[in-house]
């Protein structure tokens, strides 16, 4: 009768453990530092505190504090992959490759004893540290540490995940470095290519930007498990309850690493021997390496060479330049990486230029696609009856609704279809950002952020601009907010070079309030907070007069003699509002509309409840008269 095989093998298993002991103990080592040590050291700190009659229940805090998994995951994509590549080290030297191979031993039972063995030192250093820190937790008092039992258990889950990913990696070469970049490759392609493509794609259309294009808490980057999971992972534990983020998202990667497990035996099954030293051990994927490899480096470096020529010459150019950089330089990197596959110098050869030639025209079809795609994105707007409201931002953000909404759609078609005229040009390098934001009611949101060149062409566009944000009610929600209506002015402070002086007295508070809003309504205050590109017109010289108690001379270019000079009015200084709320402030925001004003907590002297405290800052110079006059005499004492 036939005796049974099985597919474990003690004496593999247990020569892995044994060679590399060393290793093992700095990861046991590794582990027992991470947590239970680290608590050790807290629960240590807390105890000076307790001697002094100061809060015990800092053991828990810190204990808890101790089990966010997201501050475990790192360390686990880094060691665990290193645990692999030690343990299969073999597969990537053809001597050791053959003799291992020519033991009584079949490929199944070495993938799994030495799949198990890294397996039983990724889990098991982390099981242990997970004991001691029940023991350390039960000395201290601590009850609460099922909550260990479910940080192993995460943790558990992603260790298999990684392995399963980690061995799948290595079945595909027969290089050590080859094995180290596909598993980058694999946790962070994904997100990669959505990067690179997002920003090409607002590159190449006038408006776009990328955080408007791309959704940054989208699902779809499970993809890229490195980047994802750090970010989204985490076990947080409230008193007797917990709760974990991507909970959902952990079982799908624990299906996963079943999946990829299984691929990795299947790889390694049908693995060729004579490929140990081969950057692709699996024949078919070597076109996709060449192309993969082409594509990407060549948009990258395009990308990358064509901000560098916007920065001295304009969008259309830096565009163009995009394409054939693109071009050129995925032709390029296309060889490269068949050098790098056939491990020679030698491949401009027949049957390979008929694959670049195709390789050619798929490059030409796909940049040509991505400036379709974002010429048809800059030209898109939410139609009229879709919008709730709309937020336009230059200098301070204002707020249509109703009827306003008119205006905001008729200056976004002005700017999205006058790139030639509003966009960035070699003639001029100073340009203003202007943001248009639309909430749709469907409660989406729909934005489009444009760099407008500052010009003589440009120039009403700005003055319509400032028309808008100058007007008093614009002003001061965009700008101040509603503090000055809700909340109540605690003190001042006045600014003029390095000299400052706080105000604190109720009259004199509302002395400058009062002549605050006299300058408010005779447009005196906003010149000096918000109209920046309407004052380049008209002093060239502006940007030198923005440093405080100095006078700009400057020679005029009609003077019929070179000594002729005129003075500029120099800038006085700038207030500071220190106003408390009862509740939080609104303020215009350029992303959300109507929201809280950023704000911290204070304490009022009158009231038990909780206030805001807020500052706001404004500057002041020549021109505003009602202010002058009242801060003036605070300068001469």
């Amino acid at each position: 009768m036939k005796s049974k095989t099985s597919c474990f093998n003690t004496t593999v298993f247990w020569k892995d453990i044994r060679k590399f002991w060393p290793v093992w103990i700095c990861y046991f080592l590794l582990w027992q530092i991470s947590l239970p040590f680290v608590n050790w050291l807290n629960f240590q700190n807390a105890d000076r505190y307790y001697e002094n009659g100061y809060y015990r229940d800092y053991y828990k805090q810190f204990f808890f504090s101790s089990l966010n998994v997201s501050d475990y995951v790192v360390l686990l994509f880094v060691t665990v992959g290193v645990i692999d590549l030690i343990i299969f080290f073999y597969l990537f030297q053809a001597r050791s490759t053959n003799m291992l191979h020519a033991f009584p031993v079949n490929r199944t039972q070495l993938y799994i004893s030495h799949s198990t063995a890294a397996l039983v030192v990724a889990i098991g250093s982390i099981f242990f540290a997970g004991i001691v820190d029940i023991l350390l937790a039960l000395s201290y008092g601590i009850t609460e540490v099922q909550f260990v039992l479910y940080w192993f258990l995460i943790l558990s889950t992603v260790t298999l995940f990684i392995h399963s990913l980690c061995l799948v990696c290595i079945m595909l070469t027969g290089q050590l470095w080859g094995a180290v970049l596909y598993y980058g490759v694999a946790n962070f392609l994904f997100w990669a290519l959505r990067f690179l493509l997002g920003h090409v794609v607002a590159f190449l259309g006038w408006g776009l930007n990328y955080s408007d294009l791309i959704n940054l808490q989208s699902k779809w980057l499970m993809l890229s498990p490195a980047y994802y999971l750090p970010r989204c992972l985490s076990f947080q534990i409230h008193e007797s309850t917990c709760s974990i983020t991507a909970g959902r998202e952990l079982l799908i990667y624990l299906g996963a690493s079943v999946v990829l497990w299984i691929l990795g035996y299947v790889m390694y099954k049908k693995r060729n021997l004579e490929t140990a030293g081969d950057l692709l051990t699996i024949h078919w994927l070597k076109p996709i390496f060449r192309w993969g490899v082409g594509c990407f480096a060549g948009l990258f470096f395009g990308y990358f060479c064509s901000e560098l020529v916007v920065m001295y010459s304009s969008n259309n150019i830096g565009k163009q330049s995009l394409i054939l950089i693109f071009l050129g330089a995925a032709c390029f990197f296309f060889f490269i990486a068949d050098m790098f596959v056939q491990k020679s110098f030698r491949v401009f050869h027949r049957h390979r230029m008929v694959e670049f030639v195709a390789f050619a025209g798929a490059t030409v079809v796909l940049v040509f696609g991505l400036y379709g795609y974002s010429t048809i994105q800059a030209k898109r707007m939410p139609q009229l009856e879709d919008i709730q409201s709309a937020v336009v931002t230059m200098d301070i953000s204002v707020a249509y609704e109703g009827e306003e909404l008119s205006y905001v759609k008729e200056l976004h078609r002005d700017i999205a279809e006058n790139e030639s005229l509003y966009g960035r040009s070699s003639d001029y390098s100073d340009t203003r950002r202007v943001k248009i934001f639309y909430e749709l009611k469907n409660h989406k949101s729909f934005s489009r952020t444009y760099d407008i060149v500052v010009s003589e062409d440009t120039k009403p566009l700005f003055e319509k601009l400032y028309e808008e944000e100058s007007k008093k009610d614009n002003f001061l929600l965009g700008f101040i907010g509603d503090g000055f209506e809700n909340g109540r002015v605690m003190e001042v402070t006045i600014s003029r070079g390095d000299r400052s002086i706080v105000i604190d007295q109720p009259e004199e508070i509302q002395k400058i309030v009062d002549a605050f809003y006299q300058d408010l309504e005779e447009g005196t205050i906003q010149e000096w907070n918000i109209s920046s590109p309407l004052l380049l017109f008209e002093n060239p010289n502006y940007d030198y007069a923005l440093y405080p108690e100095a006078e700009t001379e400057y020679v005029s270019e009609d003077a019929a003699e070179p000594e002729e000079v005129i003075s500029e009015p120099s800038y006085q200084g700038y207030l500071e509002f220190g106003i408390k709320y009862p509740n939080h402030g609104n303020h215009i925001m350029e992303d959300t509309g109507l929201v809280v004003r950023n704000s911290y907590y204070g304490e009022d002297e009158d009231a038990d409840s909780r206030q805001y405290l807020d500052y706001i800052y404004l500057d002041y110079g020549t021109g505003c008269e009602n202010l002058m006059k009242v801060l003036t005499p605070y300068w001469e004492e």
